[in-house]
């Protein structure tokens, strides 16, 4: 991408895997961790430049419904052995949002503005690994859930609406802003959060 890319005008990270397992990466970092939170890091970081060129850029990160997050555990970011259905996918999932909020200040003198969306209830395939009674129940939420199309417009409209004009470091569900988590306002926890990150992605930054 920097090679064929010399600005970029818009990101939007949105991969994510929700998984009833542990899975550890070929690079040891556990999945949940590896996809929602990591990748989006390192790509952002790694296309900060580009970002910076563009007169008015805008970072989209997805995140899940932080009304349900209660904190982060730090010392299970680097477990291989601590695993608790759900854990991993909402904590990785609130340090994005951490993340977007303390890059969001770092980046407001340059023009980029950050923000982090939760769609709403999205028809789409992130709980298909999931078994059993959490099988059950993500099939119920699916058969409620709003087309995908209405998910992708809220993401289009956040990045490129001019009602979002000069927002950064905003949480927004669905397309309402909303309080930022409380974990997330606290700087000493998000400084925390990024010196992990940086050690663990060290080689490749």
């Amino acid at each position: 991408m920097l090679k064929d890319y010399k600005k970029i005008d818009i990101l939007v990270n949105c991969a994510g895997v929700n998984m009833p397992n542990k899975v550890i990466t070929k690079d040891g970092f556990e999945l949940h961790w590896a996809v929602n939170y990591f990748a989006p890091y390192l790509l952002t970081n790694l296309l900060v430049k580009p970002l910076k060129k563009a007169k008015q850029a805008c970072i989209v990160n997805l995140v899940t419904n932080l009304a349900f997050v209660e904190k982060i555990d730090f010392n299970k970011i680097e477990s291989k052995q601590d695993f608790v259905t759900n854990e991993p996918y909402t904590e990785s999932k609130l340090s994005l949002s951490m993340n977007s909020i303390e890059l969001a200040e770092q980046l407001r003198s340059d023009g980029v503005s950050i923000n982090y969306l939760h769609p709403g209830n999205i028809k789409s395939s992130l709980l298909r690994h999931l078994k059993g009674i959490e099988k059950m129940m993500a099939n119920i939420m699916i058969r409620m859930a709003s087309p995908t199309e209405v998910g992708a417009d809220r993401v289009v409209r956040l990045a490129i609406s001019s009602a979002f004009a000069g927002i950064t470091g905003a949480y927004l569900a669905e397309n309402t802003i909303k309080p930022p988590h409380k974990e997330a306002l606290i700087e000493s926890k998000r400084k925390h959060i990024e010196q992990i990150t940086r050690k663990a992605l060290a080689k490749w930054l």
